[in-house]
């Protein structure tokens, strides 16, 4: 009975899947990168819209970034109707009715490829923006590539030519989580894949620098190092990358018989004791840990100490409960990018790691002043990629006012109260100024002031953070075009989504800097919106000063929606030229008919002031209410949220990258 029912529904999943061929078939692709990919590279949607997202000490992807599948790279076009038909008879239990529905909704604008599809160029896009950092959403850049690595396309040559370019371990890994999940069951690597991923081991990284990686990041996404080379069958190519596997694949006991049996009058001898130094350390390293009821200054600390100076190790080579100790970090800040230590100092914090007075604070200071030198317009050393002046402000004011209610790091998870507070309920902000958004509920429980132990903030901290923010508001990179900015119904003390501890105006205030700072002088006009929309005041400089452009965009706000159409029109009147529209506020007013008088405005200004190719950007930092942005073309812009990619997605899309 069990068998007649499976073959019963085996026999329907075929049907589904060809009647819906003749569907799929009628479908075209352009032969050069549509919108819809270009968006997914930068956004990680296809549409216009995008959400913010909190940043994670570690990298780890949004969870939601993970689950890109096979249907996935259907709905992109990368994939054809065959190898879809594959997908699904090779993985019986990935529900048709899905494939069903996203072929019903993205039909009219969606393609699957035929022959000479996926292009080179896909894969030229995505290697841009991974090796120039320039995507919101890197999860889905890796994505497209192992979906151009899987189809049978002229891209694929270009996607395994990349593979051996990945950068860190990390991306690595995540590339084969996502091409497993592209691939049929019972369906090998193939010899492209297992060629990439060799080359990647052996000829991108020399012998140490393979050490460093595989000791690093040992696994992620179900994957390791060890899985991979099994996988590929790896074959050093000499005696110190032989060193290196061995130690992956069987542990440092097989390194070193692998090490004796190297000549004593072999060139490689040298290179080969310090590789496998290295390797001994990490493996020390990895082992050691503060015993329960110890002192943070116990004797396995100051040996992890003494390790991590000789090798230059970083925080991802110590076990967990090593992190709680401040002499770890004291040495390991000196092997730490200055996107790390920002991302990481509220964390510091608020794990009672540094105190108002102490070694790794002074030490602390003294690299936010490197990082001021650095970013300094005579300053011959450069940061790459450019720090997100966001993500210096998410950080100071995190620090300052209390900790992230998501911080996903493993730092948090090693201490009773710590564990006992990240399962409770999001908290309210320690600071009383600051008020929750509309859309929080009622229900929400509150908690009161700052845990017990953790040190105030220290001053001089904060004042050097201020310095980096202004630092890194000058280096931001012009994008050419026009800007008119809009500034209503921003509330005073409003948390905004995602990073609740930035508060709206202070959201608004430096994305006015960043762009005013980075445009030609007199390319940038900002004007305070009413409800209405109309009549607008002129806006002054948003000069040097965060507080000080807050305060001039919170003279006389509006405390009630915008009417977006109605500041468009008020532009188109007063014949306001420009490229981009950027409308930011806490909350715009929705009703049946404003999508369609949105688009009728928006229509209107590029008519009457000639502007053809005029962007619309609207940023909601509050509220989750937007208008629909679907019945635009590819010229209008939806951000709900506040993040650090903020100011680098506004001028990418105004560039009209995507």
């Amino acid at each position: 009975m069990g068998d007649g029912t499976e073959n019963n529904t085996t026999t329907n999943e075929e049907q589904t899947v060809d009647g819906l061929s003749a569907e799929i078939s009628k479908l075209h692709i352009s032969t050069v990168v549509p919108t819809n990919i270009q968006r997914f590279l930068y956004l990680g949607k296809e549409s216009g819209v995008y959400r913010a997202q909190a940043d994670n000490p570690l990298g780890f992807p949004v969870v939601s970034h993970l689950d890109f599948n096979c249907l996935k790279a259907w709905d992109l076009g990368l994939f054809s109707d065959e190898m879809l038909e594959e997908y699904l008879k090779a993985n019986k239990d990935t529900g048709v009715e899905t494939l069903e529905d996203s072929l019903i909704k993205n039909k009219e604008n969606k393609a699957v490829p035929k022959d000479g599809w996926p292009s080179p160029n896909i894969v030229s896009l995505v290697k841009e923006i991974l090796l120039n950092n320039k995507s919101a959403c890197r999860p889905a850049a890796l994505f497209v590539l192992a979906a151009c690595a899987r189809a049978k396309g002229p891209a694929q040559p270009a996607a395994y030519s990349l593979v051996k370019q990945l950068e860190t371990p990390e991306d690595l890994l995540l590339f084969i989580k996502y091409a497993m999940a592209l691939t049929p069951r019972k369906r090998g690597w193939g010899g492209g894949m297992r060629r990439a991923v060799k080359s990647w081991y052996l000829d991108r990284c020399g012998s140490m620098e393979l050490a460093e990686n595989i000791t690093r990041v040992r696994q992620r996404h179900l994957w390791s190092h060890k899985d991979l080379m099994k996988q590929v069958h790896i074959k050093p190519k000499h005696a110190v990358h032989h060193i290196v596997i061995a130690h992956c694949l069987f542990g440092i006991e097989k390194a070193q018989e692998v090490f004796n049996d190297i000549p004593n009058d072999d060139p490689l001898k040298m290179e080969g004791e310090s590789v496998l130094k290295y390797l001994q350390a990490a493996t020390k390293l990895r082992k050691l840990k503060i015993p329960k009821g110890s002192d943070v200054d116990c004797p396995e600390v100051l040996e992890a100490v003494e390790l991590i100076k000789a090798h230059k190790f970083t925080i991802d080579h110590c076990e967990d409960s090593m992190l709680m100790a401040p002499k770890i970090w004291e040495v390991a800040l000196d092997n730490m990018t200055i996107r790390q230590l920002i991302v990481y100092l509220p964390i510091l914090r608020l794990n009672r790691i540094t105190k108002n007075v102490c070694e790794l604070t002074r030490i602390i200071l003294v690299n936010l002043k490197n990082a001021i030198e650095m970013l300094s317009p005579g300053s011959d050393k450069k940061i790459f990629p450019p720090i997100s002046p966001a993500l210096v402000l998410i950080s100071m004011q995190t620090y300052r006012r209390r900790h992230c209610e998501v911080l996903p790091s493993k730092l948090w998870f090693r201490t009773h109260a710590l564990l006992k507070e990240s399962s409770e309920p999001a908290s309210q902000p320690s600071d009383p100024a600051i008020k929750t958004n509309p859309s929080q509920t009622s229900g929400e429980q509150k908690n009161s002031g700052i845990p017990r132990g953790v040190p105030k903030p220290n001053g001089k901290v904060l004042e050097l953070m201020s310095k980096l923010l202004l630092g890194t508001v000058k280096n931001m990179k012009p994008s050419g075009k026009r800007f008119a900015i809009g500034l209503g119904n921003i509330l005073e003390k409003v948390r905004c989504l995602i990073n609740p501890y930035v508060v709206s105006f202070e959201a608004a205030a430096l994305i006015y800097m960043c762009i005013e700072a980075a445009e030609a002088e007199g390319a940038v006009t900002a004007y305070s919106v009413p409800a209405e929309g109309k009549p607008c005041k002129k806006l002054r400089s948003a000069g040097s000063s965060l507080p000080n452009c807050a305060r001039e965009i919170m003279q006389g706000m509006s405390k009630t929606p915008v009417m977006v159409d109605g500041w468009l029109q008020w532009l188109s009147k007063e014949k306001v030229s420009a490229d981009v529209l950027l409308l930011m506020t806490d909350e715009v007013h929705i009703d049946s008919e404003s999508n369609k008088k949105l688009l009728t405005a928006f229509n209107n200004y590029k008519r009457v002031l000639k502007l053809p190719k005029a962007k619309l950007i609207i940023v909601s930092f509050v509220c989750e209410n937007l208008p629909d942005c679907s019945k635009f073309q590819d010229d209008a812009l939806m951000i709900y949220g506040f993040d650090s990619n903020l100011p680098f997605i506004i001028q990418h899309f105004a560039r009209g990258c995507f």
